[in-house]
């Protein structure tokens, strides 16, 4: 098994961001806080 990476490499920054953009977009509008929370916490482990 692959071990997670714990940085973003620089070339794809620009599409984490967009990523993790639209993905705080949908979490704010759909899912409750603890789930919210849960997808920060994965996403700053980035």
């Amino acid at each position: 098994m692959n071990r997670p990476l714990t940085r973003v490499p620089a070339a794809l920054q620009a599409k984490f961001n967009a990523i993790a953009q639209a993905t705080d977009v949908f979490s704010n509008q759909h899912l409750k806080h603890e789930c919210r929370k849960r997808i920060c916490l994965a996403k700053d482990g980035a």
